[in-house]
């Protein structure tokens, strides 16, 4: 289940783990940029392209995550055509040449599970929710967990920087990110290449834009 929404600043609760996992929580926090600055966080807009193996050109790909709604609107456009995915808690739809579309009810309850495991999401939920625990799990991985269950691992560089997430997905594939070129933008330290190799995608992101709060706009509905 996923945690409902939250907005808790550092300092009216205290984080939950086992003495290796918040050290490894406070490290991981400090080297991108401070738990304050992340538990403000309301949401982030990206922009780049994405490459899949096998195709020769990128495709320019924008997208906003709302983190305070756990809301995700992603654009992509590919042949000239520009698509729309729109993801809520409560439902998710798609619109490509002026038409809308219900997403299938899995593809909906997929992309929720993802977006939760997101770094940006899992970073702005370690700073501000305590009901997150963090313990140190195998070859020194941050392991972060709600309740008994694991949300995903979080592996560290030498600079304490996330290098790889990984968490399961039903039914039981493995799911990895690997995060490289790191940029620092506005206090915030973020990865401007991020690679599934399970997948094949890598996505090459520009711009990065953080927020307090996106409007709530980009994630109604249109008529048509």
């Amino acid at each position: 289940e996923a945690l409902a929404p939250v907005v808790l600043l550092t300092g009216q609760a205290d984080p939950s783990g086992t003495p290796e996992g918040l050290a490894l929580r406070a490290r991981l926090l400090e080297a991108v940029g401070g738990v304050e600055p992340w538990a403000r966080l309301g949401g982030v807009a990206l922009a780049g392209e994405v490459s899949y193996t096998g195709s020769e050109r990128p495709v320019p790909v924008r997208l906003w995550r709302d983190l305070l709604g756990r809301r995700l609107r992603l654009e992509h456009t590919q042949g000239g055509v520009r698509t729309t995915v729109v993801v809520t808690p409560q439902a998710g739809w798609s619109r490509a040449i002026q038409s809308v579309y219900d997403l299938p009810v899995e593809q909906w309850e997929r992309t929720l599970f993802r977006e939760r495991r997101q770094l940006v999401r899992v970073l702005r939920d370690l700073a501000s929710d305590p009901r997150l625990e963090s313990r140190r799990g195998v070859g020194g991985r941050l392991e972060v967990r709600s309740g008994e269950e694991l949300v995903c691992w979080i592996e560290l560089d030498g600079l304490d920087r996330p290098a790889r997430l990984g968490y399961s997905e039903p039914p039981g594939r493995e799911a990895l990110y690997v995060f490289d070129d790191w940029v620092d933008d506005l206090g915030y330290l973020w990865p401007s290449l991020v690679t599934q190799p399970n997948e094949g995608t890598r996505f090459r992101w520009s711009r990065f834009t953080p927020t307090e709060e996106l409007n709530g706009s980009l994630f109604v509905r249109p008529a048509r």
